[in-house]
């Protein structure tokens, strides 16, 4: 699984692929992730606006905003999605996943849609 950012655009994108060697594995799933590339913030906010929870399979995420200068406080791949959305402020509870990266990251994804309104093509 690869998570892939657009420094010019501000855009975020996942995708994951197989193959018979890591190499190839990895440059197959950048080259679907960078087909995918979604802008969700223009302008990187603070903090998110409201809370928002969403089950996805048998994991849930729940995101809630937090007040300036409380920072990340977030686990696994989700602290690095939002340093590359470059929002400062949040709280997330990942429950009901033992370290599955790819449900988790389908979740927080399905997270962003909710707040934005745009749909990621999964």
């Amino acid at each position: 699984m690869v998570l892939v950012k657009d420094e010019e655009k501000k855009a975020v994108s996942f995708a994951c692929a197989g193959g018979k060697e890591a190499i190839s594995a990895f440059r197959k799933s950048v080259k679907k992730a960078q087909k995918k590339l979604l802008v969700y913030f223009p302008i990187p906010p603070r903090t998110i606006p409201h809370v928002v929870v969403v089950n996805y399979k048998s994991t849930t995420v729940f995101m809630k905003p937090v007040p300036p200068g409380n920072g990340i406080k977030a686990g696994g791949v989700l602290s690095k999605l939002f340093k590359f959305l470059e929002i400062k402020d949040i709280s997330t509870k990942i429950i009901g996943s033992r370290r599955n990266k790819l449900n988790v990251i389908r979740a927080a994804f399905m997270c962003l849609d909710k707040l934005t309104g745009k749909k990621y093509d999964y």
